[in-house]
This record gives C-alpha cells, structure tokens and sequence, in this order.
C-alpha cells in the first residue's frame, strides 16, 4: 500500500507517493483519509433511503394486489381496479433506470404472497407478474421520452401525453399478453372479457393514482407542509363530504329521478379539489370515490346487480369519464395558476427594475447637478477672478504705458476682451447654478430667471410668488428654478410664445408652479414619439422630489404646466401666506 502512487476519486485526484516529503504525504493520506469518510457518510444515507423506497414499494404492492383480488366479480377473474401496476409504474418514473430492477425483484414477494392468501395458482401469479413489469417499465420509458426528463404533471400538455404514452398505450398492449396467460392458464375462458377487463382496469388506476403520486414525490417537503398547514382544514372537510356524498351516491335506489341525481353528488368535492387544490388532491379524492364505488358495486352494498356485459364496464367507463376532464381541468388551473405567478414575478421584477432605473436617473440628475455647481464655483473662484485680475493688470498697464497711440489701443482692446469673457465667465457659472439657489433663495432666483429672458428680448416673462418670501429644501427649489428654466427655453425655442407667465403658490402642504404661454403648443404624443428630452427631463425631475407635472397643451392654443409637489422643508410666514 505504500507504493500507490495516484488515488482517483469522483471529486478529484490526490497525489500520494514514498518520493514525497513527510509532511507532503501526511497532508496526502490525511485528505484521502478525509475524502474516504465522506463519501461513506454519503453513501449510506443514500442507500438508506433506496432501501427505504424499495420496502415502501413492497408494501404498496402487496396492499394494492391485496384489494385487487377483493375487488373481483364473481364472473371475471381480472380484478376492477388493480392498483400494482400503476405504483411500480409510479416508482420507475422517479427512479433512476439504473434502480429499477431494485424495485422489481423484491416486488415477486408480495406478488406471490397475495396469490396463496388467494388461492391463486402460483405460475399464473408468476407469469402476471412479468406482465405487471413489462407495463410499468413500457409506460416509465415512454414517458421519459415524451417528457424530456420531467417527472410531475404540471400542465395539461404533459397531463394529455402521460394520458396517452403512460397510461394507455403500455397497458392496451401488454394487456394482450396478460388476457393470453389467463386463458392459458385456465383461469379465464373469455380472452377478450379478460383482456378488455384489465385494460380498463390498469388505465384506471394508472389515469387516477400515478399523477398523484408523482405530485406528492415530487413535491419539496417543506412546500408539503406549507401547502398543508395552509389548507388542512379546507382539505379535510371536502374529503370528509367526498367520502359522505360517494356513499349516499352510492345506496340511492337506480331508476328514479332522486337516484340519477344523488350520483352526481361526489362530482362537487372532485371539481372542487380540482379548482383549489391541483393535481394531487384530485387524483386522491378520485381514488377514494373509486375505491368507495368499486366497493359498494362488487361487494353488493348498493342495489347493483351483476351482470358481465353492464355493470363493470359502466362502472370502468364512468369512473374513467369522470377521472380524465377532472385532472385535465386541475392540470389547467394549474396552468392558469402558474401563468398568474409568473406574470405576478414579472411584474414585480419589471417594477423592480423600473424602481431602479428611477432611482439611477434621479441620481444622475443630482450627479449632473452637482458637478454643475462644482464647476460653477470654479469658473467663479478660479477663471473668473483671473480673468477679472488680467482686466485690472491690463487697465493699469494701459495707465502706465508711453504715449503710444498704436500701443494704447491694442492693450485697450485686450482690456475690453478680457471684461468680456469675465462677464461670459460670470453668466456662465451662473447658468450653471444659480448663486441665489446656493443660499436657499428660491423666489430671487425665479425673478432673475424671468428677468433674463425679457431683457434678452425673446419674450415678456413675468413672475409671481406667493407669498413673496419663503424659503424650500434646496433640492425642491433647483428642482423648481430646472423646470421653470426648461419650460420658457422651450416655448421660446419651439412655440414661438411672446408672452409667458410664471405663478408659484407655497403652502403648508404643497408647492404648485404653473406655467403657462401664449406659443403655437405642441402635441404631446408626437414629442414622446420622437424621445423629446425636454418634457422627459422635467417630468423625472418632479418624479425624484415626490411632485406631479400635468401638462395642458395642443398645437395652436399655447401650453399650460402645472407641477404640485409636497411642500418639504418650506418656511412660510403664517401672515404671508394667509394674504397669499
């Protein structure tokens, strides 16, 4: 053993060898050491549970087989309902190919074990069981391939392929198989009665037991019980009504009015199961009224009378009418349930994203903003102030310079300039931000805005505050002074507007702003249209201060823009606001 130089494993490779150092190799065989104990721990676990599954299936089968041979007519030997066939069939489904034969050996046992409680030649049990195996792994490998791999029944596609591949076209074939030994065997002596009788006996059960058991398999614990302590009391009323209707159903007298209508009494719980609870409570409150009508029909405890011709096929044909729309509907509530949930993700994960998409656009916005007052200070405390100091070096050099006229003219020209571009430098930083803004000055800074406008002579502009004076939180008020600014640039630009008026109300519970020109207007839908940034920009602009923008506007009658937004951080004098 201490010459293995290489120890492969599943999760990886460990380079083990007498070359190595000491402390190398002790690291070594402590991870193999380590990697072993692992894989032991998960192992048995595992085979833990097979084992577990495999005796549960032992046990479901000789319990199924059990009530199969309790559920024969006098004149047909195949039983009316033959439940073993659809729990191996469920077991391969959610099993492992490789697994199966684990599931059909020991399953021999309660086969045979029933057959001599029964008094059943033991060759023809044999010989049955082999048929019982052939239909189960025909339906679990069709089924694999119709349902690329899916397990539960979950909609009304894989309800109608499992319908036709799992439960139907296994059982209508080896039924012939199965109608042979019972002839063969003398233990039958009508090959179609035998074969017609266990067709619709295995397509019974397997239509009404496998997709519940796949649904409970395949259902997360956790899910289980939530789904349970959710709804066990609403469960266990309609199975206590289910179990009481399926018996008054099951004595009314036939042939009378009272009676045809008593029977339809259990379709209520089904269709209810099927509307509230899927799948799985569906198949098992079918089973159960399957079970109850089997019962009272063969055992004689209603007022039936046997007849082979009339009776079984009835009761095979009518449980079957009922057991398919049913868990078809389930299956499309389902559907429709499922389809809601992910429309309701959707939804909540578009509102996420749409939340998230506000929240960066109202962050860019006051990103923009900053970095505009930030190069607002600079261009007033830097560029500004140079420019100012050239102007002054340049007038006194003008004042000290020789009597050249030539000369004189040129540093006048360089003064000149210089004051020019301090003033473009000065409404430039101001442009940008607003010194009144800076100081929490909201109604100065409204009058300068307009004032600009009308001495620049595109448009008369007035504004009116009331009251004259307050004071708003600062992002409130660039908010304001942002839309006021964008609003006259447009009517100016795009309206052709001669006149525009600005009112702004302040109270104890909102800020309004209304703005209203006399322009050609605009179409609102045309502007959303073309991704027009302007109405765009103001709108977000309200949105991230909690305010609202309505917009009254069509081409040829000018525009009117009233914004409200809650009146946050505003001091307002009480005598003020009042006359206001």
């Amino acid at each position: 053993m201490r010459d293995w130089g290489l120890a492969t494993f599943e999760s990886g490779s460990v380079l083990v060898g007498t070359h190595q150092s000491g402390h190398h190799a002790a690291i070594g065989y402590g991870t193999l050491f380590e990697r072993t104990l692992e894989k032991r721990k998960e192992a048995a676990p595992a085979g833990e549970r097979l084992f577990i599954r495999v005796a549960a299936v032992m046990l479901a089968y000789y319990v199924g087989a059990r009530i199969g041979f309790l559920l024969q007519t006098p004149l047909i030997p195949q039983s009316v309902l033959w439940l073993p066939n659809s729990i191996l069939l469920a077991a391969l489904i959610v099993s492992p190919p490789r697994t199966w034969p684990l599931f059909l050996v020991p399953s021999l046992a309660p086969q045979l074990l029933v057959g001599y409680q029964s008094n059943a030649p033991l060759p023809t049990i044999t010989l049955l069981f082999l048929t019982n195996c052939a239909d189960a792994i025909l339906g679990a490998m069709l089924w694999r391939v119709v349902s690329n791999g899916e397990l539960r029944i979950q909609s009304l596609r894989s309800m109608v392929l499992f319908l036709v591949f799992g439960a139907m076209i296994p059982t209508l074939v080896v039924s012939f198989a199965d109608a042979a030994i019972s002839v063969g065997a003398h233990w039958a002596t009508d090959f179609w009665l035998a074969y017609t009788t266990r067709a619709r006996s295995n397509v019974l059960t397997n239509v009404i037991f496998v997709p519940t058991a796949l649904t409970i398999l395949g259902c997360d614990r956790r899910e289980l019980a939530s789904w349970w302590r959710s709804r066990w009391v609403e469960g266990a009323l309609v199975m206590v009504a289910l179990f009481a209707t399926s018996f008054v159903a099951a004595e009314a007298p036939l042939g009378t009015d009272s009676g045809r209508a008593l029977s339809y009494l259990p379709l209520v719980s089904v269709v209810w199961c099927a509307v509230r609870f899927g799948i799985g409570m569906t198949g098992a409150s079918i089973l159960a009224l399957t079970y109850i009508t089997t019962w009272t029909f063969v055992r004689g405890m209603g007022p039936a009378v046997y007849s082979r011709f009339a009776v079984v096929p009835a009761l095979q044909f009518g449980l079957l009418a009922l057991a398919v729309p049913a868990l078809c509907l389930a299956a499309v509530v389902q559907d429709r349930e499922r389809a809601s949930l992910a429309l309701a993700e959707s939804q909540r994960a578009l509102r996420e994203s749409f939340m998230k998409i506000q929240a960066l656009a109202g962050e860019l916005l006051w990103a923009t903003e900053r970095e505009r007052s930030r190069i607002a200070l600079e261009l007033h405390d830097d560029v500004g102030q140079k420019m100012v100091a050239l102007g002054l070096g340049l007038h006194a050099l003008k004042r000290r310079m020789p009597n050249d006229g030539q000369l004189f003219g040129l540093v006048g020209s360089l003064q000149e300039q210089a004051v020019e571009v301090a003033e473009d430098v000065r409404q430039l930083s101001h442009d940008l931000h607003p010194a009144a803004l800076r100081f929490g000055r909201l109604v100065p800074a409204m009058h300068e805005l307009c004032a600009r406008f009308e001495s620049a002579g595109s448009m008369r502009a007035s504004f009116t505050a009331y009251p004259e004076e307050f004071t708003v939180a600062d992002d409130i008020a660039l908010c304001i002074y942002r839309v006021t600014q964008e609003a006259l640039s447009n009517a100016v630009r795009h309206s052709g507007a001669q006149a525009a008026y600005v009112i702004l109300r302040a109270s104890g519970t909102s800020l309004e702003l209304h703005i209203e020109d006399n322009g050609i207007g605009f179409d609102t839908r045309a502007i959303r249209a073309r991704g027009g940034m302007g109405l765009a920009s103001m709108e977000e602009r309200v949105r991230v201060v909690g305010g609202k923008v309505q917009i009254e506007t069509q081409p040829g009658a000018g525009a009117r823009i009233s914004i409200r937004i809650p009146n946050r951080g505003a001091h307002v004098a009480a005598d003020t606001a009042a006359r206001g």
